[in-house]
């Protein structure tokens, strides 16, 4: 709305011809060509187009599988320091915490074992680690998102098409790929 158009139309029914024209103006002003040219406006012909259709979909994004490190204690003993906390970047190889043995008595450091941030950490000092996770460090570069999208929908859906994904609030944006359409 509103609809401004001129229409001509031809008909033919049982060997005869039919045409009649109208034109329907809602809305029409008019602009002399001076002031279309110095406000930008221009009007071309319309014609064939691509046109691109879009789908909303609720997705979740998450770790891509492998982008993720829980680190344990390698022998049960006391925790006697701890280096990083949550949110923390940390390199390969960087000590997060250091553990004395119980059985030897000797330290040894608790390393992340890739580049990433601390997404957890549940050693305090004075704790005694054993098999339960002391850290969570994640590589945040490495994402996957998954994707809800309604059956109504997946004729429309398929690998290697096209993705943007928007943050909630609007804020974030980063474009992808379709790598993977599950049937479920």
């Amino acid at each position: 709305e509103p609809h401004s158009f001129d229409v001509h139309v031809s008909a033919s029914y049982d060997g005869k011809k039919s045409a009649w024209d109208y034109s329907s103006y809602e809305g029409r002003t008019t602009i002399n060509a001076g002031m279309a040219q110095q406000s930008g406006i221009e009007v071309e012909p319309a014609g064939p187009a691509i046109l691109e259709e879009t789908l909303d979909a609720i997705g979740r994004v998450d770790l891509a599988p492998g982008a993720q490190a829980i680190l344990r204690a390698r022998f049960p003993g006391q925790v006697i320091a701890v280096h990083k906390t949550v949110g923390d970047q940390v390199t390969a190889g960087e000590p997060l915490a250091r553990i004395e043995s119980n059985e030897s008595l000797q330290q040894y450091d608790v390393t992340s074992p890739m580049d990433g941030v601390v997404l957890e950490r549940n050693a305090s000092i004075g704790n005694v680690a054993d098999d339960e996770a002391l850290f969570v460090v994640g590589d945040l570069t490495r994402l996957q998102v998954d994707f809800h999208i309604f059956p109504k929908d997946l004729h429309r859906v398929s690998p290697g098409q096209d993705v943007m994904i928007t943050s909630i609030d609007d804020r974030l944006t980063a474009t992808a790929k379709l790598q993977t359409l599950l049937p479920t």
